[in-house]
């Protein structure tokens, strides 16, 4: 309930500020789009009452640094016990946000072969380093048009393919 009337609110903004011709969002106001393929949500056997979930996946949804993620997820440990794999997937996932948003990576996709970034409004972020970093690197790194990079990721059958993706997103950080 309280996610829809947040999401209501942003769309009749974003109308607005079309309407009066003005920047559509702030340039802080985005939020990367990330598809990796595996199950994200807190199970309902896991915390049973909705209204709670739904708390739990705004105040989420605003964490925008990797501390403040992992002193929720342990929090949440101690409340509710085991976190569940699908849940902790959610952990991964907005962690891997908070990184692309850093580094202008707009939208993360998964394939069998790898994952496809695409950056943000064909901005690059450090893209003398990441040239260099592509150069460096042929095999598991390439150019593709329209700013985007495929990572040809050489453990996609293994368990750790979001740790990769996390670690590339470092790099482009550190660059």
């Amino acid at each position: 309930r309280e996610v829809g009337l947040e999401l209501y609110y942003r769309m009749l903004r974003d109308t607005i500020n079309n309407i009066q011709n003005k920047k559509q969002q702030l340039d802080k106001d985005w939020s990367p789009v990330i598809n990796l393929g595996f199950s994200i949500s807190i199970p309902k056997d896991y915390i049973k009452d909705l209204d709670v979930r739904l708390n739990i996946y705004r105040k989420i949804s605003n964490i925008d640094n990797p501390e403040e993620l992992k002193q929720m997820l342990e929090n949440l440990e101690d409340r509710f016990g085991k976190i569940p794999s699908s849940f902790k997937n959610l952990f991964k996932i907005i962690e891997i946000k908070i990184i692309a948003k850093e580094v202008l990576v707009k939208k993360i996709n998964y394939s069998k072969k790898g994952f496809v970034l695409e950056f943000k409004d064909d901005k690059m972020f450090n893209v003398d380093n990441l040239i260099k970093l592509v150069q460096r690197n042929p095999k598991t790194l390439k150019f593709l048009p329209s700013s985007k990079l495929f990572f040809k990721n050489p453990n996609i059958n293994d368990k750790n393919v979001v740790e990769d993706l996390k670690k590339l997103l470092l790099i482009f950080k550190k660059n």
